[in-house]
């Protein structure tokens, strides 16, 4: 193949891998708008990673230009991973945080449609100073990555996106800890996954959030896995006013609120907080709602069997 034949074909295959790039960005939730320097830029360096294989033996070869030379589909991915984090870092203007974060040996995944590219979000990182952002990429990623992805997955919530990022950023600079899970509780997971999302800002603000109790956190929000409507929301806002109140009842939080008033929940976080555990089926999801009501009204508890069947409680992910 000729020299013109040769960076004809080159530029298509450029292309062609640039495609596929900005296909998987967006995949990870970047928002391009723009992005044509970016592309003409990312296009010389796909070109310069290319070599020229001119096989003498073979000189009527078809496919003379290839990618620096892989073995296995793993190489394969690896570098398409590692040209997609450059494409992002390309263009967010933040190579410079892309090479200190491969210095620190950061894990931004191995499938291209699994990385961490939303650390170079401009609409995520330009609410924190340089050095803050990077502390907070190294301690508390799970809780920046949960957050992050709560903005692609709850899109039944209204909320401005930026102002709901402008709140977490908020939350996250006056209490970086603010979703952490005490050791010993869940020890498989470092956070508390629905505490600070998209859906719990826009339900409840940011100063809420901050002032709420741990076991508030841990026991009602974090178990919120629906949507709420208004109604719904003040009542859960009147409850949690008394920092006593965090009653537990690890099941549809729409049918506890159906089913029980503010005053009765009241009653049993002041009774009994167990009675959610003790009165269920075989999942904590199968409450006996009557029971309950009739423990807290005559203020008695049934006569506990001796011998009790070990049963496992299924959390909602």
């Amino acid at each position: 193949m000729n020299n013109e034949l040769s960076e004809s074909y080159l530029e298509i295959y450029a292309k062609d891998l640039l495609k596929e790039i900005k296909l998987y960005v967006r995949k990870n939730g970047i928002k391009l708008k723009k992005e044509k320097k970016t592309d003409k830029k990312m296009i010389e360096v796909i070109k310069d990673l290319c070599k020229v294989n001119n096989d003498e033996s073979n000189s009527k070869s078809i496919m003379p230009l290839v990618l620096i030379p892989l073995k296995t589909e793993e190489d394969v991915e690896r570098v398409k991973c590692t040209l997609i984090l450059f494409y992002t870092a390309l263009y967010t203007d933040d190579l410079k945080l892309l090479n200190k974060l491969y210095d620190d040996e950061y894990d931004f995944g191995n499938r291209k449609n699994n990385l961490d590219l939303f650390i170079f979000d401009k609409r995520l990182s330009k609410w924190f100073e340089e050095e803050e952002y990077a502390k907070l990429i190294e301690n508390k990623t799970e809780l920046l990555r949960n957050f992050y992805y709560s903005l692609l997955f709850y899109d039944d919530i209204k909320m401005d996106e930026d102002e709901c990022i402008k709140e977490f950023a908020t939350i996250v600079k006056e209490n970086p800890n603010v979703a952490d899970i005490k050791k010993g509780y869940f020890e498989q997971r470092k956070i508390m996954h629905r505490v600070i999302t998209k859906k719990t800002i826009s339900y409840f603000g940011s100063r809420f959030l901050l002032d709420i109790t741990y076991e508030q956190k841990k026991n009602i929000i974090d178990n919120i896995y629906e949507s709420l409507n208004e109604e719904e929301i003040e009542r859960i806002k009147d409850l949690l006013k008394d920092p006593n109140f965090s009653l537990g009842w690890y099941t549809s939080t729409k049918e506890i609120l159906k089913n029980f008033t503010n005053e009765e929940l009241k009653m049993i976080n002041d009774i009994e907080r167990d009675l959610f555990v003790e009165c269920h089926g075989e999942s904590l999801s199968d409450v006996n709602y009557e029971e309950i009501k009739n423990i807290i009204y005559n203020r008695t508890q049934p006569e506990k069997p001796k011998e009790r069947k070990k049963r496992y409680i299924h959390y909602h992910y």
